[in-house]
């Protein structure tokens, strides 16, 4: 006979995942070279209202292979309420991608050699503050007015810091 006790405090994620519930979540060691992350796919995707995910100062790092994401947040079903933090993110198509996301917030991420640093869509009223995006194709777009952007770093965007305007190309 075995059972499972739980202790509470923060789930544990040390590999590509898929957050169903809310709650809070720790990154426990870096993702290197996307640990099996495929084609249009997401390292970490987050499905549910109501989650933190806490990098705690670690990589999720991709192939730059087009159409992959480092991390997800949302689906064709909206969702609220979602925290990332203390992460970095590189080598992706999209660093971070918010899809359907409202009163979310994107804090000390560092997103770095990304196509979008950070993609907004059918996101808003979201707070994205003190970040450091860095050699991107584009930073930060596209930025609907309805979201806050506050003290990020924008440094070394090919084409963009912060895009107001989808590109032709910005379909993911």
């Amino acid at each position: 006979m075995s059972f499972q006790i739980s202790f509470g405090g923060p789930k544990r994620i040390d590999g590509p995942t898929t957050i169903e519930k809310p709650g809070e979540y720790v990154l426990v060691t870096d993702l290197r070279n996307s640990r099996g992350t495929r084609l249009s796919e997401s390292c970490i995707t987050i499905e549910a209202s109501d989650v933190v995910l806490d990098g705690r100062g670690h990589v999720v790092d991709g192939n730059g292979i087009s159409g992959t994401k480092g991390v997800t947040v949302g689906s064709a079903s909206s969702v609220e309420n979602v925290t990332i933090r203390n992460l970095t993110v590189t080598d992706w198509n999209c660093g971070i991608h918010l899809k359907n996301l409202s009163n979310g917030k994107v804090r000390n991420v560092t997103a770095r050699k990304n196509a979008h640093g950070i993609y907004l869509e059918e996101a808003i009223s979201n707070t994205i503050a003190g970040n450091t995006i860095v050699n991107n194709l584009v930073g930060i777009g596209p930025a609907a007015s309805a979201n806050r952007l506050r003290n990020n770093s924008l440094v070394g965007n090919y084409v963009a810091d912060i895009d107001d305007q989808p590109f032709p190309s910005d379909v993911i």
